[in-house]
């Protein structure tokens, strides 16, 4: 584990056995507790939540999820979440054989998150390990800040076959993640299957922060302008950003420009028609003149004048 003031920064791998694992635990709190400025640990912590972050195999135990309850209440961590693979971890075998949990997550303290609100987390294709490597990004949500970094794509490389070999790199990295976020079936295996959509983890782990943020300082404080209801503000702010969506289940559209067309096309087509016809409401409407009194009241026509005087005796 390593800090590097003002900004704490760890990195973790978690042992099996349960004796040690419980005494690193320990260790790791304690070593957070001591710290007096921002920090995030990130990496593979060998510790789940529930049932939720896992995929085959035995059903989780209720007190299999303590170790990070206590790790993310004792230090007040928030779990900033993650896109790509959900589950970063995989035995590799078939169905019904196949285990996939996620073992590895990115988490800091709400001052971490003022001082980075743009920061995210990306799990990245399971290729030579079992496990997925975990990106934490500070840019992430880089489309605001993309004009600023054109000029860096232009000079990076004046070697043509370069940038060939890294954009075939990227394009064989994003092929394997699109077939990892595939639902898991004997077909999909054999291409290093997984999907899992991010933004229900994101709606479960929202409802979790605010719980864990607020229910102390929110009775202790009241709803004053501290730094902990900025914190909580910035949370809340980021979870409510779509960074990838999937609108069949096979494949994904990504970026905020893309994304944002998806939404505005759909409602476009939903709430949009062409020349519709006009309702009838003359039926809804109860007349209260009857169809007698409203010929009384008629002017007369002349026709109808000339008849009742022709009619009358000289």
């Amino acid at each position: 584990m390593c800090s590097m003031a003002p900004i704490g920064l760890a990195f973790s791998f978690m042992v099996l056995r349960l004796i040690d694992r419980a005494v690193l635990q320990e260790a790791r709190i304690l070593e957070i507790l001591a710290l007096n400025h921002p920090w995030v640990l990130v990496g593979d912590l060998n510790i789940i939540s529930g049932q939720i972050d896992k995929f085959g195999g035995r059903s989780v135990e209720e007190g299999e999820g303590h170790h990070l309850t206590e790790l993310m209440n004792v230090t007040g961590g928030v779990d900033l979440g993650c896109t790509g693979n959900f589950f970063t971890w995989s035995n590799g075998r078939s169905l019904p054989n196949l285990v996939k949990e996620r073992l590895d997550r990115a988490i800091c303290d709400p001052e971490w998150i003022i001082r980075y609100p743009k920061a995210g987390v990306k799990s990245l294709v399971i290729k030579e390990s079992d496990h997925a490597p975990v990106m934490l990004d500070l840019l992430f949500d880089r489309e605001r800040v993309k004009a600023g970094l054109d000029i860096w794509i232009v000079v990076r490389d004046a070697s043509c076959k370069v940038i060939i070999k890294e954009e075939k790199l990227k394009a064989l990295n994003r092929l394997l993640l699109e077939v990892q976020q595939r639902t898991p079936s004997d077909v999909n295996l054999k291409l290093e299957a997984d999907i899992i959509l991010e933004m229900e983890e994101v709606e479960t782990r929202q409802a979790e922060i605010w719980k864990q943020k607020s229910r102390e300082l929110w009775y202790k404080d009241g709803d004053r302008n501290t730094r902990f209801f900025h914190a909580a503000t910035v949370i809340k702010r980021k979870r409510n950003f779509i960074e990838t969506i999937t609108p069949d289940g096979l494949e994904w559209i990504s970026g905020r420009n893309a994304v944002g067309n998806y939404f505005r096309d759909k409602f476009i087509s939903v709430l949009s028609s062409s020349s519709p016809p006009s309702p009838l409401l003359q039926h809804l409407i109860r007349p209260l003149i009857s169809w007698e009194c409203t010929s009384d009241l008629m002017v007369f026509m002349p026709y109808e004048i000339k008849e009742v005087v022709w009619s009358m005796h000289p």
